[in-house]
């Protein structure tokens, strides 16, 4: 696509949701900002030393699937990154009220319309309200949200490429220049490039539990608390993103809100504070008619269900170990780009 024909979908963001000229130049620099800031790969969890990696020199697809008993069978595990980036945000409110009613149904009428509820709540593939993928430390789940959030970034600030910073630039051209990237389990060629890119707001759940505990009194605002914490962060203050004008936005653009890290968040206090943020976060939205695609991460063992809780209906999704040669060609990458000249990769191969 020649660039200078390309659409600006931040731009036409900030109009549908009627801010200004300022409004923009602040929200592009901030996700440039963003981009920059997430640009390694987190390995700390793998085992690795050296955890400055760029993400876009290792990524790959990891395989998921339905369930833990399922893992180990080839044909019920797929691409996690493929479905989620070609999967529709959904409409807040239409799912919120389906799962009012269908507690209502499922209270009075039995496992037949439980399983009914569940279906019209969008279990069934590729109309998930909210996904919950489950993993192991160092497993990756991380490290897809993070992925996506840059897919999103990438094409959001392509449209204005020659503004931004040299190395900013390359990180950029890095993800939506290499088009196709082998699928590790197929074999086959897989586009990693959402068609139409969505607002990306990620949160490391144990940081937003840390600011949380330090607010002494709720805030004087409809604003929801998840909001505010992501706009009190430095490359947001000193961009000019405001509480107010990250809501307008996220409210009359579709977005992808990433909730990193349930299991880190230790204390039941903190939870508990995570789970209404969170509950009042997707309410907000529901009441602006808002779309968005829902992303939550946690190992099994630290998880106790606590995400019934904020009005969404998540559906658990298992990171699958890889096979030998899905292994062996995640580990190519890695050693390309951590070691130096093709004797030392070749050693470390063997």
């Amino acid at each position: 696509m020649n660039k200078a024909n390309e659409k600006d979908h931040l731009e036409r963001s900030v109009r549908k949701a009627k801010l200004n000229t300022d409004a923009l130049t602040s929200i592009r620099s901030w996700v440039a900002e963003q981009l920059a800031a997430h640009e390694y790969a987190k390995l700390e969890q793998g085992g690795h030393t050296n955890t400055q990696i760029p993400l876009r020199s290792v990524f790959i697809d990891l395989p998921i699937s339905e369930s833990p008993a399922a893992q180990e069978h080839r044909g019920s595990r797929r691409p996690f990154l493929d479905g989620l980036l070609k999967s529709k945000p959904v409409k807040l409110a239409r799912r919120i009220e389906s799962l009012a009613m269908g507690r209502v149904l499922q209270s009075g009428a039995g496992d037949e319309a439980s399983k009914n509820s569940q279906e019209s709540l969008g279990i069934s593939k590729g109309t998930n309200d909210a996904i919950l993928l489950i993993g192991g430390p160092g497993q990756g789940k991380s490290t897809l949200g993070q992925l996506a959030c840059q897919l999103h970034r990438s094409i959001l600030i392509r449209p204005f490429l020659n503004e931004l910073p040299t190395s900013t630039q390359e990180i950029v051209k890095s993800f939506t220049n290499r088009r196709q990237s082998k699928n590790l389990q197929s074999g086959d060629e897989t586009t990693f490039l959402p068609k139409s890119p969505l607002i990306p707001i990620q949160v490391s759940l144990p940081e937003l539990a840390v600011w949380l505990g330090t607010q002494a009194q709720p805030r004087e605002s409809n604003i929801p608390s998840i909001i505010n914490f992501v706009t009190s962060t430095p490359s947001a203050k000193q961009n000019g993103v405001t509480a107010e004008m990250l809501a307008e936005l996220i409210s009359h653009s579709p977005s992808i809100i990433v909730l990193d890290g349930l299991d880190e968040v230790g204390a039941a206090e903190d939870r508990e504070r995570i789970v209404e943020s969170s509950r009042r976060m997707f309410a907000y939205l529901a009441s602006r008619n808002a779309s968005a695609q829902i992303l939550a991460t946690t190992r099994p063992q630290g998880y106790s269900e606590e995400l019934s809780q904020v009005g969404l209906n998540f559906t658990k999704f298992y990171l699958s170990p890889l096979n030998k040669l899905e292994a062996i060609s995640y580990a190519e990458k890695l050693i390309a780009a951590k070691m130096q000249g093709a004797d030392q990769r070749q050693k470390a191969v063997d």
